[in-house]
């Protein structure tokens, strides 16, 4: 009777190697790439009957012991990526919106102050001519002590514009900070009993003490920081073009490599700033938990051993910590050097095309000047 069972049942189709990889979840590597979490060693055995019908009809064979590596496009990791990306800088204006009129009146008063800076190269530049020249005509029929106190009169807008922007930047950080810290201590005192157990209570109390501050200034000294920059490199390349542009050539061949290793700079400290964080949580996690069951330590005398499981944490901030040294005295070094030479390469043709004729002294102090903006 089971014979004819047996026989009575349809004939099924044959498996082919791919069907118990489709069928068992994927994980994603940090390469990218897909890999299948099921674990392939001798003793595993999958637990449906359709891959054990596949295991048997393929049989023992050496690529069934390698973990099978799924291709990933790059266009589309790129692709996600960029929206990934995109989609966090979206969270973060969100944020950042109770405060656009704070953020608002910086970026303005940003302007103006970045306008003033931009003006001092070609304003030294022009009285260096004034004074070095006794013929030299001074603009708009004012007297040399008129041009002095007009550009100090500027100087004190500057200032003033640049101390209210600093005011206002951090003034909106703080308050984006207190939200966010109120906001996620609120949603952690609704969570059930299971989110606790698998978040640990240092890393929560390193979330709102830590990652809330850096959330706030990647939207406002971050921000602030970097039109600034945009501002000045515009601005002050435009100039110099305007004042000399062989010696603005002459720049522009020793700018790249510094830029190139700026990047690479940035990059590393992206990096290390990332661990750092998580070793930090890491540190602070160990610290509140032994702590807080100080009494169960002394009753087990474990103190020696947790002073070392302690000790390993601050090792390792260290490491990072003195990595980052060595990058920055790197980086730095590398840019004092660069730009020494930029000088020595500045006053060599500078003072050539000077003694020709070419250009005058204010004009050649004021792409100095604006080469170092």
């Amino acid at each position: 009777m089971a014979a004819n069972a047996s026989a009575s049942r349809p004939h099924s189709p044959p498996i082919s190697i791919a069907t118990p990889l489709l069928s068992t979840p994927l994980l994603r590597a940090g390469n990218g790439r897909y890999y299948s979490s099921v674990p392939h060693d001798a003793n595993h055995r999958p637990s449906s009957s359709l891959s054990e019908a596949s295991s048997a009809s393929v049989g023992n064979s050496p690529q069934q012991q390698q973990p099978v590596e799924l291709g990933v496009d790059p266009e589309e990791a790129q692709s996600a990526k960029q929206i990934k990306t995109k989609q966090a800088w979206l969270r973060l204006l969100r944020l950042a919106k109770p405060e656009y009129k704070l953020l608002g009146g910086a970026v303005g008063l940003l302007f103006v102050s970045s306008t003033v800076t931009m003006a001092v190269p070609f304003s030294m530049g022009k009285i260096i001519d004034m004074v070095t020249n006794s013929g030299a005509s001074i603009p708009f029929g004012l007297s040399l002590t008129q041009v002095f106190v007009g550009l100090g009169s500027v100087f004190v807008v500057g200032a003033i514009a640049n101390a209210g922007r600093v005011m206002l930047i951090r003034t909106a950080g703080e308050r984006m900070i207190a939200r966010l810290r109120k906001s996620i201590f609120e949603r952690i005192m609704h969570q059930d009993m299971g989110f606790f157990d698998r978040n640990r209570s240092g890393d929560l109390v390193s979330r709102l003490s830590t990652d809330t501050s850096i959330v706030s200034k990647s939207i406002t000294n971050n921000v602030s920081d970097g039109l600034r920059a945009s501002i000045s490199a515009v601005a002050g390349l435009g100039m110099m073009l305007y004042v000399s542009p062989k010696l603005t050539g002459i720049m522009l061949g020793i700018v790249p490599p510094i830029a190139i290793w700026a990047v690479v700079y940035g990059k590393f400290i992206k990096r290390l700033s990332k661990q750092t964080q998580e070793a930090v949580g890491d540190l602070t996690k160990v610290s509140e938990e032994r702590i807080s069951n100080v009494r169960t330590v002394q009753a087990f005398s474990r103190q020696s051993q947790e002073v070392a499981r302690y000790d390993v944490e601050v090792q390792r901030i260290f490491s990072l910590a003195k990595r980052e040294a060595v990058a920055s005295g790197l980086f730095f070094g590398g840019n004092g050097l660069a730009g020494n030479l930029a000088i020595l390469a500045f006053l060599g043709f500078g003072g050539r095309m000077v003694m020709t004729g070419e250009i005058s002294i204010g004009d050649m102090t004021s792409v100095m000047l604006y080469s170092a903006y």
